[in-house]
């Protein structure tokens, strides 16, 4: 079936290009010049799982590795031309006269980007052949790589930015059933029109994972867990319900960044107890991203990751090949809904 949250061949391919050279050179920016560390997922997996996928998937990584290796040699070769060009022309700046500095600056710009885009084709076959082939292989899960949720299920959760429906995209989507549990993830990006003095331009509010749990019965009555902007920006942060209904627990790590809200005090605090509030702090101390929101409604569990990436990214050129560890960051997602469901299910009246 048909999507209606992707672009047209053309379309989609030019935003694929500029999107992944941009988080190329963001990545050589900060990971490579700045040295900061990348944000990961904790969550335990089976050794097990992994030496079997592992095992199951030595074709595709063996593709993989020879793809990535044309690219990389495409990559040393030209960060070595600049590393002897842009010296030379450095030493002729005091012949070049007052636009030196200008001239200095955008072969610098010019170069670097010359040098990330050796990359695409390897960006390319990762996420397009690469993926596709490994989340084939994961056990009782489903990929569709134009797979969605549909965004009129989700809006009635509180969680979901104001948007425009026909900007929405949605790619990469697994499924699966599990007992009476439907499991779904998939990347999305919410966007809006926004007017600066240039004009109207599409402007993104969320760019990230969803993660959903659809329950075979429903929830008497909704409970949502934002992130608390603090006492300033909270003041222009749009809130699920009336701020009268929002609430801090007792489990410190939560009080401190995420307010509660529930129309009805009482059934908030029965449902979650303090023993809950413990697991939820853990379970979010092993995410990889700063402000996790979720929302409990209707008969769906709803998880909102922001994130700049993909979930599962093309390990960088310049850095070795690890099979072991590329794996496990896609286990740990699978992990991530498995304990995501297990937290649901303590919720839900089942």
């Amino acid at each position: 079936m048909q999507s209606p949250y992707q672009d047209n061949k053309s379309k989609a391919e030019h935003a694929w290009r500029l999107n992944s050279f941009i988080d190329v050179l963001a990545d050589v920016i900060v990971h490579g010049v700045f040295r900061k560390k990348r944000p990961s997922l904790h969550f335990d997996i089976s050794q097990a799982d992994l030496q079997s996928l592992l095992d199951a998937s030595q074709q595709e990584l063996q593709e993989l590795k020879a793809q990535r290796e044309i690219c990389r040699k495409q990559y040393v070769l030209r960060k070595r031309i600049l590393l002897v060009a842009l010296p030379l022309l450095l030493l002729g700046l005091p012949f070049i006269g007052l636009g030196a500095i200008s001239l200095m600056f955008i072969a610098f710009v010019l170069g670097g980007c010359w040098m990330v885009s050796a990359s695409l084709p390897y960006r390319k076959y990762f996420d397009q052949q690469f993926l596709p082939a490994l989340l084939a292989r994961l056990p009782n899960y489903e990929y569709m790589r134009n797979g969605y949720i549909p965004v009129t299920e989700l809006k009635s959760s509180g969680i979901i930015p104001d948007h425009v429906d026909s900007l929405t995209r949605q790619e990469d989507y697994l499924h699966r059933w599990h007992d009476d549990v439907y499991c779904e993830l998939v990347e999305c990006e919410f966007k809006e029109y926004r007017r600066d003095k240039n004009g109207v331009k599409e402007s993104p509010v969320f760019k990230g994972v969803i993660s959903r749990l659809t329950m075979p019965n429903r929830i008497s009555k909704r409970i949502v867990m934002q992130a608390n902007w603090g006492k300033l920006l909270s003041l222009l942060q749009k809130k699920p319900m009336d701020k009268s209904f929002g609430y801090k627990l007792d489990e410190p790590r939560l009080a401190k960044k995420y307010d509660f809200y529930c129309e009805d005090k009482t059934y908030l605090e029965s449902t979650i107890s303090t023993a809950f509030q413990a697991k939820l702090a853990d379970f979010i101390d092993k995410l990889d991203v700063a402000a996790p929101e979720f929302s409990f409604y209707e008969n769906y569990a709803l998880l909102l990751l922001h994130r700049p990436q993909n979930f599962l990214s093309a390990p960088a050129l310049n850095e070795p090949l690890d099979q072991q560890k590329l794996l496990t960051e896609l286990l740990q997602e699978i992990q991530m809904m498995n304990e995501f469901e297990s937290l649901a299910l303590e919720v839900w009246p089942i």
